[in-house]
């Protein structure tokens, strides 16, 4: 379902809602996922926001980031889950890159999700000398 149908539903029905579909965003400092039917005001437009703890690492591993916007994702994706206490709560994400043309597993169980934490923190906690093998650019 679309999230711009998603959102127009009662709280009973959103209940009965298996699979959403829609671009996958980062805003406000969530994951949220927005409808296909975007403008340039896209942060302002209905969304439904994805709850499960750091998420976001998982996203970042299997991704292509995008550069020069307001988010580092805007990739169409399908999320399979349910609705629950005011979230949408994700069980498999499948999401594809700008370039291509078929959809991919996100893995985003708690061992993907601590795995691809442990590199995002493990680069962020790096001293500048302990870089030596990243470009410099001046």
């Amino acid at each position: 379902m679309n999230v711009a149908k998603f959102v127009a539903l009662s709280e009973e029905d959103k209940k009965h809602v298996a699979c959403l579909q829609g671009y996958i965003v980062l805003k406000d400092g969530g994951v949220f996922v927005i409808d296909f039917k975007v403008h340039s005001e896209w942060k302002k437009t209905e969304c439904v926001k994805l709850r499960r703890p750091d998420i976001e690492y998982a996203l970042m591993r299997k991704l292509a980031m995008m550069g020069g916007g307001s988010s580092i994702f805007f990739h169409h994706a399908i999320i399979k889950g349910r609705w629950e206490e005011g979230a949408w709560i994700p069980g498999r994400i499948q999401a594809k890159n700008t370039s291509e043309e078929e959809y991919f597993d996100v893995p985003i169980d708690d061992e993907a999700i601590k795995n691809s934490k442990l590199i995002y923190i493990r680069f962020d906690d790096q001293k500048e000398e302990d870089l030596s093998f990243w470009p410099k650019y001046d």
